[in-house]
């Protein structure tokens, strides 16, 4: 074999793709000729700078821009990559097109349009290992008309832009890096993944307007966007999850703003949050703290609508929970029977509701049960999340011999704000009716049912002294 296939197999260039190295050669006449030649794609070198007007795929299948550019975050730009010259308008757009990649290419600009733009009618596309930033921080009239780095909507053709994917790639835009559905048509951005991407914004990180079926894996952020990390609008009906990662804001914005759609955060997600950061925000939508931790203590949660809902596995406890509309879902029993890793609910006068009951509560004593034989005073007790409940108590006296007027008493702050003191009936078997005062030997039992209201107040059952012994059992259950 000659010398000339040793260099052919070591060479970085893949087999069927056009090698351009002129800084001047990647054009959209370049691009529109290699896909007639029957290219299968182009290939750059990475130590070039590319002065490049901007590149279109339209109607186009297969086909791949590859290089090893790199870059990490805005301080480490590569060496060589695409400088987009145009400043309106897309630098890439792709559309009616199905498997475009990008693989190891960087791309720069200042442009009020995007760097990349998956107009709608693609499926397949997306790329890895690559760096693209847009230096343009204009707000245009909305944000339908914002400068993007990278776009995925319906906008050129109105048809599904779904089953993409980016991985392990930097997506920078001074104003906002990411928008997804910014300007749909009838059809969707539906169903992408975004594996190990690392997002930074100016004043949004992602801007979600529609669109469901993101999944992103390990998303990181660890820039400083004024207004929001990852925002999701209160037209979106979409569903989104955040699987691991840490992504969140370290300046004044919010880390996760919700107003609308289905969002879960899991996989042990981090949620970092810096002084005087805005924390998380719920307006609108459903977000599901299913597994992961808050970073560090009085994280806040402001609610002014839509529904948390906090499952036992996400420690939640760092956060500072505010507002008074919108609803909380806790959780129900786990360990000592409490609502586990709860926020701090000081400040939330909204709607709070607890799921997986009913669940027997433990009274001040530990015990979950407390019993005794005595013929003293016994005054169990129980201090309740500062939220309204249903409860009941199961009470069981048992007298061997004569006793003088045993009265248990309950006591509580009712759902209409008043105190309660409630004398419970207790039932001897064979009998027809209750009686509140224990005064014959037997057997007895009571069941009494009752709402708290959001005060905190402890709940307690009380016997006062006896002048015989008497044996007692009595537990505290959680209806809601």
């Amino acid at each position: 074999m000659g010398l000339d296939y040793y260099a052919a197999a070591a060479s970085p260039i893949p087999l069927g793709f056009l090698y351009i190295a002129a800084s001047t050669g990647l054009t959209q006449a370049a691009l529109t000729a290699a896909i007639t030649a029957g290219y299968q794609g182009i290939y750059l070198s990475p130590t070039v700078v590319y002065n490049c007007a901007g590149l279109t795929f339209n109607g186009v299948n297969n086909f791949e821009i590859r290089s090893t550019m790199y870059g990490y975050l805005r301080g480490n730009q590569p060496v060589g990559y695409i400088n987009f010259t145009n400043t309106s308008g897309d630098s890439i757009a792709v559309y009616a097109s199905n498997t475009i990649r990008f693989n190891g290419v960087a791309g720069i600009g200042t442009t009020t349009g995007s760097i990349v733009h998956f107009g709608g009618g693609i499926h397949g596309s997306g790329g890895r290992d690559c760096y693209w930033l847009n230096k343009s921080n204009s707000a245009g009239s909305g944000i339908t008309t914002a400068a993007f780095c990278f776009v995925a909507d319906t906008q050129l053709q109105d048809a599904d832009n779904a089953d993409n994917d980016w991985v392990n790639t930097y997506i920078d835009g001074a104003y906002c890096a990411l928008g997804v559905g910014i300007n749909d048509q009838a059809h969707q951005a539906n169903d992408t993944k975004m594996d190990n991407v690392r997002i930074a914004g100016g004043v949004y990180g992602v801007y979600h307007l529609e669109g469901g079926g993101w999944t992103w894996l390990n998303l990181y952020d660890r820039l400083t966007e004024t207004t929001c990390s990852f925002y999701v609008s209160a037209t979106n009906t979409g569903n989104i999850a955040f699987i691991g990662g840490e992504p969140w804001n370290n300046n004044s914005g919010y880390s996760l703003q919700v107003g609308g759609g289905y969002v879960s955060i899991e996989g042990r997600a981090l949620i970092t949050h810096s002084s005087p950061g805005s924390g998380v925000g719920i307006s609108g939508g459903f977000v599901d703290f299913i597994s992961g931790r808050v970073s560090s203590s009085g994280m806040p949660l402001v609610m002014t609508g839509g529904v948390a809902n906090f499952a036992a596995s996400f420690i939640g406890t760092n956060f500072t929970a505010s507002g008074s509309t919108g609803t909380i879902y806790l959780t129900g029993p786990s360990g000592t029977l409490t609502p586990y890793s709860a926020p701090n609910m000081a400040s939330f006068t909204g709607t709070v509701r607890n799921v997986a009951y009913p669940a027997v509560i433990p009274w001040t004593s530990g015990a979950a049960t407390a019993t005794g034989i005595t013929s003293t005073a016994v005054t169990l007790s129980y201090t309740p999340p500062a939220q309204v409940g249903h409860y009941r108590i199961v009470s069981n006296v048992r007298c061997s011999t004569y006793v003088a007027a045993i009265n248990p008493t309950i006591t509580y702050k009712n759902d209409g704000g008043g105190s309660t003191s409630g004398v419970p009936s207790y039932f001897n078997p064979g009998t027809a009716a209750g009686v509140v005062s224990i005064v014959a030997t037997g057997a007895y039992s009571s069941v009494y049912e009752f709402f708290t209201d959001n005060s905190g107040t402890a709940i307690t059952w009380v016997v006062a002294s006896s002048t015989s012994t008497y044996s007692y059992s009595c537990w505290l259950e959680r209806i809601a």
